[in-house]
């Protein structure tokens, strides 16, 4: 390749990388939380009281979106894990799907042998960056 050949494919390349840009990098939904056993005394004047974690559950959350602007047009990305010793879990799920907006997701934590299923809503925050992220300690009742 001649010199005036390179000194014409190089402003070419880089503008084709300025105006196309990189890959896009995919983003996440994520999600964490606590599960942990619904105690009266924890509620009551003993706030010393620890929490009760619900360890290897199962822990389904459900992320709901719909395409910006027009709510007709739902979906959903599904997320399954357990909790750890402590009651802890964390569901991160690659997208690329920049166009929905992901507005709330459905916890559901199935029965334990010390604990009952329980199904709860949370909302999910924008992270700026085109994903969403959400947080909650959920509560079960006592099996």
């Amino acid at each position: 390749m001649g010199f005036s050949r390179l000194a014409f494919a190089l402003p070419v390349a880089v503008a084709i990388v300025i105006t196309h840009g990189t890959a896009a990098e995919a983003v996440m939904l994520s999600f964490s939380g606590r599960v942990h056993l619904h105690e009266p005394a924890a509620s009551s004047a003993n706030r010393l009281v620890r929490p009760i974690p619900v360890a290897a559950a199962q822990v389904t959350v459900t992320f709901h979106g719909h395409e910006a602007g027009i709510t007709e047009y739902t979906t959903e990305r599904i997320g399954r894990v357990r909790t750890d010793e402590t009651g802890l879990f964390a569901v991160d799920i690659k997208i690329s799907e920049y166009r929905y907006r992901w507005t709330h997701a459905t916890v559901a934590v199935s029965a334990t042998d010390i604990s009952k299923e329980m199904t709860i809503l949370a909302t999910l925050h924008n992270d700026g960056q085109g994903g969403h992220w959400g947080a909650k300690d959920v509560v079960v009742m006592p099996q």
